[in-house]
């Protein structure tokens, strides 16, 4: 799988080293073109609200009335962001503000790209895979932690879920918004860095790929750390069928996963965009106790 995820930097570099030059511009060459030169000056302005601060108000919302009042501040880290944040730097609403924190397992060389094009970032991203947040971050720490069209790309997308989860403070927010079954539909140069289907399983992130043997509820891998979690948006299907209780040997997932059977689907749909929010257990320690569960990452 590591020798998979490697062959796709090439394109993800070229991809960015376009963006960068294009400010922003579309090339029909390339299978994954830049959206728009707003994008670029969107991502360059460190005024640029922040995209998801009403779901992270809706979340705080359903707090107790004390503690809605209490918080002001908040520390969102952006998992997998580019070589420039676009999630956005400041709050809106009155009183409130934000520290952001941003991270990429390309970093360095998006680093590299960004000198060669002269552009100076509003915030510089830290080099990390998703899959190792907690060897730079404290645990219980970011207010939310979200991932924009990068979990597909991971290595072990359960293991970056169960460190952002980590990485979040009990009861914050670990929001993922992805494309629906990216594998299913990438070019060949992309598929490096597309080796994962995500769908939207009955509002339910579901992760399913020719490497693993059976589906998985990426929700019920981290049960011992998010309570709740909700899906909307993007492919939406219900058919299940029973497939195998383990992923595939030669997997980053194989022999680690919980030995049950959950979502088997066997009708994928692309379209749209999935957005799921998953909320992290206010008390951790206490559950995983209570369960009897190891806390691991």
């Amino acid at each position: 799988m590591a020798a998979a995820w490697s062959s796709g930097i090439g394109f993800e570099l070229r991809y960015w080293d376009h963006w960068l030059a294009s400010r922003g511009g579309t090339d029909s060459r390339l299978p994954g073109a830049a959206v728009s030169t707003s994008d670029f000056l969107r991502r360059l302005n460190a005024s640029t609200p922040f995209s998801f601060e009403n779901r992270l108000a809706r979340h705080v919302a359903r707090r107790p009335p004390r503690e809605v009042r209490a918080q002001t501040h908040f520390r969102v880290l952006d998992v997998g962001s580019g070589p420039v944040p676009g999630a956005g730097y400041r709050m809106t609403r009155p009183g409130w503000s934000m520290e952001l924190f941003a991270s990429d397992a390309l970093a360095k060389p998006y680093d590299q790209l960004l000198a060669k094009h002269g552009v100076v970032p509003p915030l510089r991203v830290t080099q990390l895979r998703c899959e190792e947040l907690t060897e730079r971050y404290n645990e219980d720490y970011f207010d939310m932690v979200l991932s924009v069209n990068a979990l597909d790309h991971a290595r072990d997308p359960v293991e970056c879920v169960r460190q952002m989860a980590t990485v979040a403070k009990p009861g914050g927010l670990i929001f993922v918004m992805v494309h629906p079954n990216e594998a299913l539909h990438a070019d060949e140069n992309e598929r490096g860095f597309h080796n994962w289907n995500l769908a939207n399983v009955d509002g339910r992130l579901v992760l399913h790929g020719a490497s693993l043997a059976r589906d998985v509820d990426l929700q019920h891998e981290v049960h011992d750390l998010v309570v709740r979690q909700t899906c909307d948006f993007g492919s939406r299907v219900s058919d299940k069928l029973k497939l195998g209780a383990s992923a595939t040997e030669g997997s980053p997932l194989h022999g680690r996963l919980s030995p049950t059977d959950r979502f088997g689907v066997h009708q994928w749909d692309a379209g749209g965009r999935i957005m799921c929010e998953l909320h992290k257990r206010w008390n951790v320690s206490w559950h995983a106790s209570f369960r009897g569960l190891r806390r691991e990452g």
